[in-house]
């Protein structure tokens, strides 16, 4: 059993925000798809390695956010499981970079002049910004996986056809 859950998400209920979640995600991965690679055409400069890491990736999750709302609609718990896994990794890796941006502000601040401290100040605050809505955003979706999976399975065990209540109206 999962011991943290949320009832809301978005201001709406876990199905909605969990849609929601989707659908923001497909319109920014287009987005910046073809804003990355409108800046690798325009350029006109040799493609650098990280621009198509960059491009791939966010095709990546668009493809994930949609398999989020489909899932979704289909009531399909297991095409959420991607973009679980996939946020999850996204919060270590959030995480990791607050932890290496605390240790070199603790840790080094003779190296840095007041302006690279301000600067990397509001990094930190900005990644824990990040940090804090990924972590309600999988635990939102993660809540509304687990209450799929609870619905299936009971529908599964109890199957009851849609005409079985019309008649009994």
């Amino acid at each position: 059993m999962f011991p943290c859950k949320v009832n809301w998400c978005c201001c709406y209920d876990l199905k909605n925000g969990t849609i929601t979640l989707g659908v923001v995600g497909i319109i920014a991965s287009s987005f910046f798809s073809i804003l990355t690679s409108l800046q690798v055409l325009l350029a006109g400069n040799e493609v650098h390695p990280i621009e198509i890491l960059a491009i791939t990736a966010m095709v990546l999750y668009g493809i994930i956010s949609y398999l989020l709302v489909y899932g979704t609609n289909e009531k399909k718990p297991a095409f959420l499981l991607p973009w679980i896994v996939m946020n999850f990794m996204t919060i270590v890796g959030v995480f990791i970079a607050v932890v290496m941006g605390l240790g070199c502000f603790i840790g080094f601040p003779h190296l840095y002049s007041s302006d690279d401290k301000l600067w990397l100040a509001m990094m930190i605050i900005i990644l824990l910004v990040i940090l804090s809505l990924n972590v309600y955003f999988w635990i939102a979706v993660r809540s509304y996986h687990q209450d799929l999976r609870i619905e299936v399975q009971a529908n599964s065990t109890n199957p009851k056809s849609e005409g079985d209540n019309d008649s009994a109206a």
